[in-house]
């Protein structure tokens, strides 16, 4: 799984390399992680820190791929979300799109560290350079065998680069 996700991760940052309209920046906000089995949640908050790459596909399209590191009590973990923004006017727009995850510390044979979800988000563009996100990523893998489903909630700043 390691070598898949490390793949992925370079296939990305590859595509969105050679992307002739894409403009970057970074983000960074508060990341909570929920983990979820059979009726019982538990809900642990830190931070997160990344860079995002927008390519324009239409005026009111763009796909916005993203790599995060996450930090939430002892737990570090990357995040790529693979999203697609729809533009509803200049400042506001919806996000959705898969979203893997790799937690940084060995779990053992008991967890299983790599995960997808699909996230779903909104932002808003406060100036041509700042913008605000928040977006809800729901488990669509189990962590542990059984049922163990982990969701993350995230809300940040962010700068883009002209």
């Amino acid at each position: 799984m390691k070598k898949l996700f490390i793949t992925n991760v370079l296939v990305l940052v590859t595509i969105v390399t050679f992307s002739q309209n894409a403009k970057f920046g970074v983000t960074a906000g508060v990341h909570s992680l929920r983990f979820s089995e059979s009726g019982f949640s538990a809900n642990s908050t830190g931070f997160y820190i990344g860079g995002f790459a927008n390519i324009e596909i239409s005026d009111k399209l763009d796909f916005h791929p993203e790599l995060h590191y996450a930090n939430v009590e002892d737990t570090s973990l990357l995040i790529v979300p693979i999203l697609l923004k729809y533009n509803i006017t200049e400042q506001f727009n919806l996000q959705a799109g898969p979203q893997i995850d790799y937690f940084l510390e060995d779990s053992g044979d008991y967890f299983d560290s790599f995960g997808a979800s699909l996230a779903l988000g909104a932002g808003f563009d406060i100036t041509s350079n700042f913008i605000i996100e928040a977006r809800y990523s729901i488990g669509i893998t189990n962590r542990v065998e059984g049922a163990l489903k982990v969701g993350a909630f995230q809300a940040g700043i962010g700068y883009k680069f002209n």
